[in-house]
């Protein structure tokens, strides 16, 4: 995460009437940010709802001084599509691939699932365009298409816009100091807003702590990948 100074995690909750994750945690870029929250342009795309990256949120740190998205400020002037893929890692990335000479901007994909943004002035009749013989030959089918004025904050039901008021991950007590940890220049990741990062984490997590206390680095390093959805060296 090269760019790790530049960018938090942002947590957006679901209604739990929905019966879908507690929630997302997303990468968003600080706009007009405080350590009590402001806001914040998403980094990367939402795979359970129409959240894009671009869009920009407002944040507050909850009961567990989580940054959690309480509005959108303003959708990306994109539009965000979700396609299930028939296939695997390989399938995925040559849709993903293909629609970026098409017009595409941006492609995430976990799980069968592909997100994709695609550029500014690129409208939905052009994008199902594209899409439509990858859809027609049984490759993807099409969860959604979100224009901007879908993924404002009135089109956003699945989000609990309220405030968590619940401490969820009571504080941990370690010994761990992660500015004393030489491993992490090591690795290229020692600037203070990551060792920072590193630190809070510790101070929720008690297997993280206790990983880091042990110097277990490659446990580590697989627990924050699985945080962040991707390896980060």
């Amino acid at each position: 995460m090269s760019e790790a100074e530049d960018r938090v995690k942002v947590n957006v909750r679901y209604r739990a009437e929905l019966e879908l994750l507690a929630g997302e945690s997303l990468w968003a870029a600080p706009l007009d940010a405080h350590d009590g929250g402001g806001t914040y342009t998403l980094q990367n795309n939402s795979f359970y709802i129409p959240l894009a990256v671009g869009d920009v949120v407002r944040a507050e740190l909850n009961a567990d001084e989580i940054l959690q998205v309480v509005d959108i400020v303003e959708p990306a002037p994109v539009v965000l599509t979700s396609v299930a893929v028939r296939g695997g890692h390989d399938e995925a990335r040559a849709l993903g691939d293909r629609w970026r000479d098409q017009g595409a901007s941006w492609s995430e994909g976990m799980e069968g699932l592909l997100s994709t943004v695609w550029e500014p002035g690129v409208d939905a009749e052009r994008v199902l365009g594209v899409l439509a013989p990858d859809l027609a030959s049984g490759l993807g089918e099409l969860l959604w298409l979100a224009r901007p004025e879908q993924r404002l904050r009135e089109a956003q039901t699945a989000i609990d816009f309220e405030l968590d008021p619940v401490q969820h991950f009571p504080p941990v007590e370690t010994t761990y100091w992660a500015a004393d940890d030489p491993y992490w220049r090591t690795v290229g990741l020692d600037s203070p807003d990551f060792l920072a990062y590193v630190q809070t984490l510790a101070g929720r997590d008690a297997e993280l702590a206790a990983a880091l206390e042990a110097g277990d680095h490659e446990r580590v390093r697989e627990m924050l990948a699985f945080i962040n959805d991707g390896p980060l060296w």
